[in-house]
């Protein structure tokens, strides 16, 4: 999967989730929880666990 792709998907959900928030969440937490479910279920799943 193209990672400009990967990551237009995961601004748009942290962008959307934002707008939805009633509690207050560090933006850094959002992008970490939409980059990891991202990351579920692809063929890059291995890297992503890793870089952590």
């Amino acid at each position: 999967m193209d990672l400009i792709e990967i990551a237009k998907r995961i601004a748009y959900r942290v962008q959307e989730r934002l707008s939805k928030l009633t509690i207050d969440k560090p933006l850094n937490v959002l992008i970490e929880e939409e980059i990891k479910r991202e990351c579920i279920g692809t063929d890059q799943s291995n890297q992503c666990t890793q870089q952590k």
